[in-house]
């Protein structure tokens, strides 16, 4: 028995993304370390937008040199230069918040030390952003006249008789309110706990000092957006083992959204293709007469780029409105890949109708993607 092409892509797609890792690991980017005797070494860090708080790193000094690790111990603090990423490594007690349901408040408390990320750093108040390896959950800290304290926010479950209630612990807000209670007149309203009202606060309160500057500020962390042209050529046919019909010039634009941190590769994207002069067949008056018309495709749909590699292949989902003549369609169809960095593109669009398991010829186009400037 013979697999259909359209079935063993439709298998090969799904094996490329459980082979190829989806977040952007290992890139070399510049960067420097200071060592706890306050030596500097420049050099290029593995750079791998993590999703723990890293407790070492890598770096080497030239593209060409091996790598040497150095750990929480043997470097005070990094800085990725193309990031404007700064990591310091702190020694905190936490206290780690299962999902199980608790008899009492958790009090389970581990002391760990790792790479905090710098969000806001002044003279007098600094805030960190640290992430467990042993829970996943996001905690922030702030840092006092040389005092780093962590800003509690958790929930948790816990049984009373036969019933399973749910209970909120956030006590950073109280911990807001002592840290800034030396500055009678700063009477800002408290922030939720996330990263960005956070930074604002604390800025906020920075500014309440005369000689108080804010010394460093990481980048907000937000998507990535960009735009991008593309041209090719579409193959069109009627029939998928005849021979084709026609190879026709295409062009279109695209817009995409990449995520975040970890989920860096992952993108959504936005698809607009035109090929004109496409043949196409109509009835009339019960005969089938030939017609030339625009070739319309609008898409919507996401995926990843698989691996971190500069060349690396990418894949993705589609539903695809194609028009030509006055009808139209709608499809979902899977599409692929190789890029250069993440800015250049050759794309293998709509080969695969994964709905009934069926290969169809692709449109064939590069895509050159140009960076939206966010503001903050």
């Amino acid at each position: 028995m013979q697999c259909p092409p359209g079935r063993l892509a439709f298998v090969v797609f799904l094996l490329l993304l459980r082979i190829f890792p989806a977040q952007a690991q290992g890139t070399f980017l510049d960067g420097y370390l200071i060592t706890p005797q306050n030596d500097t070494l420049k050099g290029l860090i593995r750079y791998e937008d993590w999703e723990t708080s890293p407790t070492w790193i890598e770096l080497k000094a030239s593209p060409t040199a091996e790598p040497r690790r150095f750990t929480t111990e043997q470097a005070k603090l990094f800085f990725i230069t193309s990031r404007n990423e700064l990591y310091v490594s702190q020694q905190a007690t936490i206290r780690l918040v299962s999902n199980v349901v608790y008899s009492t408040e958790p009090n389970h408390q581990v002391k760990i030390q790792a790479f905090m990320q710098k969000i806001l750093g002044g003279r007098i108040t600094s805030l960190y952003r640290f992430v467990a390896e042993q829970d996943g959950r996001e905690r922030f800290f702030v840092e006092k006249n040389g005092q780093l304290t962590e800003l509690v926010n958790y929930t948790y479950q816990f049984e009373r008789g036969d019933k399973v209630f749910e209970k909120k612990v956030d006590d950073y807000k109280s911990q807001l309110q002592a840290l800034c209670s030396d500055v009678p007149t700063f009477n800002a309203l408290l922030p939720p706990y996330e990263e960005k009202p956070l930074r604002n606060y604390l800025r906020t309160y920075n500014a309440c000092f005369q000689d108080e500057s804010i010394v460093y500020e990481s980048k907000p962390v937000r998507p990535e957006l960009a735009w991008a042209v593309n041209g090719g050529v579409e193959l069109l046919k009627d029939e998928f083992f005849e021979n084709t019909s026609q190879v026709a010039p295409s062009f279109g634009g695209t817009f995409r959204v990449s995520l975040p941190r970890k989920n860096y590769n992952r993108f959504f994207r936005l698809n607009l293709n035109l090929t004109p002069g496409a043949n196409y067949t109509v009835v009339e008056n019960f005969k089938e007469v030939g017609r030339t018309g625009l070739f319309k495709t609008l898409e919507i749909g996401g995926g990843s780029y698989l691996g971190s590699r500069k060349i690396r292949p990418y894949a993705y989902a589609s539903l695809a409105y194609q028009a030509i003549g006055g009808g139209g369609s709608v499809t979902l169809y899977l599409n692929g890949g190789l890029s250069f960095n993440r800015r250049a593109d050759l794309e293998f669009s709509h080969f695969v109708a994964p709905v009934n398991l069926k290969l169809a010829l692709p449109r064939i186009a590069f895509h050159y993607y140009f960076d939206v400037p966010v503001k903050e």
